[in-house]
């Protein structure tokens, strides 16, 4: 069955099997995979209030079109479901049906579930019980769903504020950028204080108010102080006048470094008097503290360490550690505006762009690509625009040879393993079998045979857990090794080693290799054989 949209005054309509449903998120199809597992023939049918999304600052557009952070297609649970969208007075009406299940039988045993965010209730879950697998617990099935929904519902709001308050937001999905969104769902649940630090550029406020609008709804305050200008006043009046402004809300207080040691003591009072969580207290605030990492040595480093006692640590990565998600970051400009559709990097100019320290994270490699944009001819960057236009990077280029750094970053799979990321056992035994057999090819259910899961169910935790789908996981150790290998090896041939790391494809291997790395594996070669060379 083909995708169609029937459109009219009161109704849209989206009939596809769900593995062809690429546009819709896994606001609701995710979850359902979850009670495909457990019926052979039953349907579901979920209703959100559209006011309650508005609220939220989720467009109707946005719930039912975005696609995944991935852009990769939906795991179909079986070719003959379908997923039907109506919209109708103030609600979104999912509908799901499994084999031959009718929502109109008046014979169903029909159970309501609510939705919750933010403790309001947004929408409702209704299962119409049909042949449920005798060792199913249905009420747990569906409350694994029902999470499974709240928590995107959640997310979507929160990128949808971030965008909508900073014009941007952390495209990628590298294992950094998981860690950190892990990180920040986590704080939000924990009402301490919370310590970021970080780079500078490295998005110490988009985590500040992402942690703040995991935690509260959308009319909560998040009020921020800039010690810069606070030195300049008295700092304890300056932050009684804010506390009260952030009431039932969040303070962030960016560059707390450079405080005077009497204002660190009152600020150390402040945290202390939040976590004793005194009822009784004039404001009840979430204050995030700001601290931009420095090579200078800080004067009042004892004051600080103190304070981050009292605070959940939440340490930035740096623009290296996310390199990976810097394709993903050009392409969201594009779509934003923000940079031109045609905007490009030849090989060499990424060759040099990938070994750049960016002391100014990505704060400043967002003005590059401003700057080189504007300046580029036909919006081409390549190494001559670097030499002409940014001679900062093209001189700390000539100096630099040491180009396996980037090779020492650690994989999903080698993270899984080394136990640096707690996730679900079958993911773990999915992730030791890749590392065994990354030769072969592999697919999702010869990988869920040998997890002791099923596929839908693997396919599903890989994006959840991991943040990537199962192939991006299989893809990206396979580039890493190809990596090791050419380092190790530079006589042997490239297309050789496409093969020893599990690509039949060598067009495919080219394509999947520029994406990780940002060049091609010639390009790449050509960067160890140039060190040689300088070195000797």
């Amino acid at each position: 069955m083909e995708s169609f949209i029937e459109k009219n005054s009161s109704v849209l309509v989206f009939n596809a099997p769900v593995g062809m449903m690429k546009g819709v998120d896994n606001l609701f199809a995710h979850a359902l995979e979850k009670l495909a597992e457990h019926a052979s023939s039953v349907s579901y049918r979920l209703e959100i209030s559209k006011a309650s999304l508005d609220e939220l600052g989720i467009s109707k557009e946005y719930c039912l079109l975005n696609k995944t952070d991935d852009c990769s297609p939906i795991t179909p649970i079986s070719q003959k479901n379908e997923i039907t969208v109506r919209e109708k007075s103030d609600k979104l009406i999912f509908t799901h049906y499994i084999e031959q299940a009718h929502i109109n039988n008046a014979l169903e045993a029909k159970k309501t579930f609510s939705l919750r965010i933010y403790g309001q209730v947004v929408g409702s879950l209704v299962v119409n019980e049909f042949d449920f697998y005798a060792d199913t617990n249905l009420d747990s099935a569906v409350t694994t769903a029902i999470k499974e929904i709240e928590s995107s519902i959640e997310c979507q709001s929160v990128r949808a504020r971030v965008e909508k308050q900073f014009n941007a937001y952390w495209y990628g999905t590298s294992l950094a950028l998981l860690e950190t969104r892990q990180n920040c769902r986590l704080f939000s649940k924990l009402p301490m204080p919370v310590f970021i630090s970080g780079a500078p550029g490295s998005g110490k406020l988009i985590a500040a108010y992402s942690v703040h609008c995991h935690s509260n709804p959308p009319d909560s305050p998040f009020v921020t102080i800039d010690c810069a200008v606070a030195r300049e006043q008295e700092f304890s009046a300056l932050l009684s006048h804010k506390l009260s402004d952030a009431n039932h809300g969040s303070l962030y207080i960016r560059g707390v470094e450079k405080l005077t040691s009497a204002d660190l003591i009152y600020l150390l009072d402040i945290i202390r008097t939040t976590n004793r969580n005194n009822m009784d207290a004039p404001f009840h605030v979430r204050i995030f503290l700001g601290i931009t990492d420095s090579n200078n040595e800080c004067d009042n480093l004892t004051q600080l360490e103190e304070i981050e006692f009292y605070c959940l640590r939440l340490k930035m990565p740096c623009l290296q550690e996310r390199w990976p998600d810097v394709s993903f970051t050009i392409e969201a400009f594009k779509q934003l505006g923000i940079i031109h559709q045609k905007f490009e990097l030849t090989d060499d100019a990424w060759s040099v762009i990938s070994d750049y320290s960016w002391p100014g994270g990505f704060g400043q490699f967002e003005a590059f690509l401003k700057k080189a944009d504007l300046l580029a001819v036909d919006h081409l960057v390549n190494v001559n625009t670097l030499r002409k236009y940014f001679p900062n990077i093209e001189a700390v280029i000539k100096n630099n040879t040491n180009v396996e750094s980037s090779n020492n970053k650690k994989t999903t799979i080698e993270a899984v393993m080394a136990g640096e990321v707690v996730c679900h056992p079958a993911l773990q035994r999915a992730c030791e079998y890749i590392h065994k057999n990354f030769q072969q090819s592999i697919t999702m259910s010869e990988l869920a045979q040998h997890s002791y899961i099923s596929s839908s169910h693997l396919s599903s935790l890989f994006k959840k857990e991991l943040s990537q789908p199962f192939k991006q996981v299989l893809n990206e150790y396979r580039v890493h090794l190809a990596k090791s290998f050419i380092s190790e090896s530079l006589s042997k041939q490239i297309t050789v080693i496409a093969q020893d790391v599990g690509f039949s494809d060598f067009s495919h291997f080219e394509k999947t290799f520029k994406k990780n790395v940002g060049v091609s594996p010639g390009t790449y070669r050509n960067k160890f054989r140039m060190a040689l060379s300088t070195n000797q």
